[in-house]
């Protein structure tokens, strides 16, 4: 489906409760609190901004604090508009909330402003029968890698692998949700299942990401932008009996840390990008640097003896070629013996696959610009 502009943020406004009457004068107290609902916590760095109705020039702007509290004083009796500016708005593509208030002398008024909860938004670009509770939304903007603008008409298709119990046998069948974007860039993918491996795929033209690898939260929520170049394959045959294999390759470089789920860094740890065959090894430290790889969204991953493969989109975009980008962290969240290691299906194309995946976890302590 295409995603347009999304529903403004939540607001409540209601007088405080105190054991004293304040004398009535012709001004008043606004307080009030920003709340991420996406993440269930304050919103700190919030910009929250008043602003009378009537035309005139009064207007007030205040920056939340790391609790997301905002205070407004000495706010003269009359009609307002208030709202609140953040990235977090401008990531999912929700419009600036903006609310109609009438401001009275008298105790001063608490408000509460916030980002809708996962489930607000899913509900609000699926609708209630295009969601239940297995499953939930991907939403995000297509983007050039060269320039990192969402790119109009652009789409994403998301596949995954379904297991079909039927009476005499378990066949394995390949589901796919196609979303485009509008003008905005932003594509919006409803009804699709939680808890469940998902390969994730952007274009643009002739431009495309690689294959990456995500799985949606319970929340029912995930969000990511997916950065879309011109992919640039090269034929490589290693003997004469066995077939040419088409390897991507580009300008673009990676660097970070691989370490356990302790912070402890793991030495030899083979690191690559799918598809690329460009791999390298970590040192002492965990630390690895890749090049000559493809621009866009792509998958990395790291596997040593013992640990549960991981593997994390990582985004390589810049307007200058061959720019470094690092990748702060990434850490096997848990350690398994050999007989602890359960292979699943996996639905990556035969042009990225490495080896069959054993389900990792992969937490990120940064991000890849």
């Amino acid at each position: 489906m295409r995603a347009g502009l999304l529903l403004p943020a939540l607001l409540l406004a209601f007088p405080v409760a105190g054991e004293a009457q304040v004398a009535m004068t012709a001004e008043t107290v606004i307080r009030g609190v920003v709340f991420d609902s996406l993440n269930m916590r304050p919103l700190a760095e919030a910009t929250v901004q008043i602003a009378a109705a009537s035309g005139t020039s009064w207007v007030r702007t205040y920056e939340t604090d790391s609790n997301g509290t905002f205070e407004f004083t000495a706010v003269p009796s009359g009609t307002y508009l208030i709202g609140f500016f953040h990235a977090s708005l401008d990531a999912l593509g929700l419009v600036p909330p903006a609310f109609r208030l009438e401001v009275r002398a008298g105790p001063p008024m608490h408000m509460g402003l916030a980002i809708p909860s996962a489930r607000t938004i899913a509900l609000s670009l699926c609708g209630s029968k295009a969601l239940s509770d297995s499953t939930g939304l991907f939403l995000g903007y297509v983007r050039g890698a060269d320039n990192s603008m969402p790119r109009p008409d652009a789409k994403l298709v998301i596949k995954w692998v379904d297991l079909v119990i039927q009476k005499k046998s378990i066949a394995r069948e390949v589901s796919a949700i196609e979303a485009a974007t509008g003008p905005s860039g932003l594509a919006a993918a409803c009804g699709v299942p939680l808890a469940t491996p998902l390969l994730v795929q952007g274009a643009s033209g002739i431009d495309s990401s690689g294959a990456f690898e995500i799985t949606l939260p319970s929340s029912g929520l995930y969000h990511r932008d997916v950065f879309v170049a011109p992919l640039v394959r090269t034929s490589v045959s290693t003997s004469d009996s066995v077939p040419s294999v088409a390897l991507l390759h580009g300008s673009g470089r990676v660097r970070g840390r691989v370490t356990g789920a302790t912070g402890r860094p793991i030495t030899d740890a083979t690191v690559t990008v799918w598809g690329t065959g460009v791999e390298t090894v970590t040192n002492e430290k965990g630390e690895f640097a890749l090049g000559n790889l493809p621009v866009g969204t792509h998958t990395l991953e790291a596997r040593s003896l013992g640990f549960v493969p991981a593997r994390q989109p990582v985004d390589i975009v810049s307007g200058i070629a061959g720019a470094t980008f690092p990748v702060n962290s990434l850490v096997w969240v848990n350690q398994v013996r050999a007989v602890e290691v359960y292979a699943r299906p996996t639905s990556v194309p035969a042009e990225y696959q490495t080896m069959t995946g054993c389900g990792a976890i992969v937490v990120w302590t940064g991000t890849a610009h």
